[in-house]
């Protein structure tokens, strides 16, 4: 299954990209090797297996240590756009 043009152009338009031609051909090209791999996948038997299951047989956490906090002015220090009391950040909400 390859991945059609019109397809490509929604998903450069969803991430908010602006692909050449050339660019085009590439990332169609990768997309199809990811999408291969995914279908790939799917075929793997998983009957009897628990979706939960993380086939880790243990799950090691270090103890929690309180520290200090950055405090607001060391948090936002290298922030492209500050407001007060928080970072600004562009809508990327779809409106279309």
């Amino acid at each position: 299954m390859s991945l059609d043009p019109t397809t490509l152009e929604h998903l450069a338009r969803l991430t908010h990209l602006d692909l050449s031609a050339d660019e085009r051909a590439r990332f169609s090209a990768e997309l199809e090797l990811i999408m291969a791999h995914l279908r790939q996948l799917s075929e793997v038997e998983l009957t009897g297996v628990d979706p939960w299951s993380s086939g880790a047989a243990t799950t090691t956490w270090a103890p929690d240590q309180e520290r200090p906090c950055l405090g607001p002015e060391r948090a936002q220090a290298s922030a492209a756009r500050q407001g007060p009391g928080g970072f600004l950040v562009p809508s990327f909400v779809d409106e279309g």
